[in-house]
């Protein structure tokens, strides 16, 4: 038998032999537009830019410039500037072209313009693989010339990695202006029509590295082997047949002992109550005789008596009654140790029914504690953390991946501007309407001190879109009577938050202990 085995085995091998044997490697068209790292650099500076060109910068990167069929996000990076640079969504945060449109709308204007502090920041921005070249797109509609001449040694670093190209957005500066900054390639745009030298900017400005050749699958053909044949004969083994009577096993008969259970007869002891008797009360009358005299006829006298008969009156006790109220159980929730999801705070700025002193302790909670960090906090990471202030409609937010440190050092919250009105529906509509990555939960907590049936009913909808992408929150300041309206909406708990006299640690539990997390 050993000798069969032999023979199959050695067989099998030399069949394998002879089978080909095929590779294959990726080619350029697994990276579209081209192999390379390539960074987008937004300007948001308003230093030059007013609103509606920012927005057009944003449209045209979004629209024209990164196409469609480009994919491999993982290796394009995103950055925009203005007197601070933002580097957060670098190589290997993004994956799809959505994620980037998403992102990419994350950008806001403010003052401000960097630009030597952002080629720094670029320069440390790390990627995943160093074997592509870098290809890096900035738009810029101002630089001072002082800040010129200290970019220009770090513009040569950046460039050396593979092509720093320059948009020029609007008319304050030219080509002659920033050469000292020694770009690639230069364009210029006055947010009029896009030429074709714009659209094709981006595709004709890159350096591609260069990818693995595609090699064309090979057939190796290994030498065979010819093995010798053993042919062994049929060999018949005749085994001895043993025949086994059948057994029968008798088991033994176990008997259980019955036992027997009397009834038992529970005799409550009888509890006499305190029987009190009144005894009844008996009034004696007086009896008065009035006297009649007739002196005239000389009459006898006549005497009538007027009786008043004893009054019983009959008492009954009654036992007292004992009634025990039972307090319902409050279970606080507890702060979860580690929270994946995305949180957004709506600030009710109203000063319709709002004092002063109410919004600013609101403020002050909101600072801290409720979003103090923690490590398996939801904003541990400050991007997934969003505000939005409200009075008669949502008039500022600051959406996810504009924070980037502590909100009390962040300076949204003390920049808001409290107005007239009030409208929980369009607090709503504006939480809705925050972009963010789907595949996690979304915690929204709203602020509110008053509302009304009008605006409870028009907000009925959008209240039940955000509980089915996880959790809404209310929390109630010093208005009491609000609360039975917001009990209406769907929702996940409803706070009442009474600031003179409140536990900000226990607030802040009820909070986040409520937050629906994906984990």
């Amino acid at each position: 038998m050993t000798s069969l085995n032999s023979f199959f085995i050695l067989t099998l091998v030399s069949l394998s032999s002879a089978l080909p044997i095929s590779k294959t490697a990726g080619d350029d068209a697994a990276y579209m537009p081209c192999p390379s790292d390539i960074l987008i650099v937004i300007d948001a500076s308003n230093d030059a830019l007013a609103t509606s060109q920012f927005n057009a910068q944003i449209q045209l990167i979004k629209n024209v410039l990164v196409t469609p069929d480009w994919n491999n996000f993982e290796r394009v990076g995103l950055a925009w500037y203005n007197s601070v640079p933002i580097t957060h969504y670098g190589f290997t945060t993004m994956q799809t072209k959505r994620e980037f449109d998403l992102y990419t709308s994350n950008a806001r204007l403010d003052n401000g313009t960097a630009f030597t502090d952002l080629l720094t920041a670029l320069l440390q921005m790390p990627r995943d693989t160093n074997t592509f070249s870098l290809n890096t797109f900035i738009f810029v509609s101002t630089i001072t010339s002082d800040d010129i001449a200290k970019s220009a040694p770090l513009a040569k670093q950046l460039k050396a990695l593979g092509s720093l190209n320059l948009i020029v957005l609007g008319s304050d500066l030219n080509a002659f202006d920033i050469s000292p900054i020694g770009a690639s390639n230069v364009i210029t745009w006055d947010f009029a029509a896009i030429s074709d030298d714009l659209k094709n900017f981006v595709l004709k400005s890159m350096i591609c590295s260069q990818s693995p050749p595609l090699l064309q699958p090979t057939t190796t053909v290994l030498p065979t082997t010819t093995l010798p044949t053993t042919t062994l004969a049929p060999t018949t083994t005749t085994l001895p047949t043993t025949t086994l009577a059948p057994t029968t096993t008798t088991l033994p008969t176990t008997t259980l002992p019955t036992t027997t259970l009397a009834p038992t007869t529970t005799t409550l002891p009888t509890t006499t109550l305190p029987t009190t008797t009144l005894a009844p009360t008996t009034t004696t009358a007086t009896t008065i005789l009035p006297t009649t005299v007739t002196t005239t006829t000389l009459a006898p006298t006549t005497t009538t008596a007027t009786t008043i008969l004893p009054t019983t009156v009959t008492t009954t006790t009654l036992a007292p009654t004992t009634t025990t109220t039972e307090i319902p159980t409050t279970i606080i929730p507890t702060i979860p140790s580690h929270c994946a999801g995305y949180v957004a705070i709506a600030v009710d700025a109203s000063t319709t029914d709002l004092t002063d002193s109410q919004y600013q302790a609101q403020l002050a909670f909101i600072k801290n504690p409720l979003t103090r960090d923690y490590k398996g906090a939801p904003w541990h990471d400050w991007h997934k953390l969003a505000f939005i202030a409200y009075a008669d409609t949502m008039f500022d937010s600051e959406p996810f991946g504009q924070i980037i440190n502590d909100p009390a050092d962040d300076g949204f919250l003390d920049e808001i501007s409290p107005r007239p009105g009030m409208s929980l529906y369009q607090a709503l509509v504006g939480m809705n309407t925050l972009e963010l990555d789907f595949s996690q939960s979304f915690n929204a907590v709203v602020f509110i001190r008053q509302t009304t049936p009008a605006d409870i009913k028009k907000a009925m909808k959008t209240a039940n879109q955000i509980m089915n992408r996880g959790s809404l929150i209310f929390v109630v300041i010093d208005k009491p009577s609000s609360i039975d309206l917001l009990k209406t909406l769907p929702h996940t708990a409803i706070l009442e938050w009474n600031q003179q006299d409140f536990d900000a640690e226990l607030l802040r539990r009820e909070i986040i202990g409520n937050f629906a997390c994906t984990n």
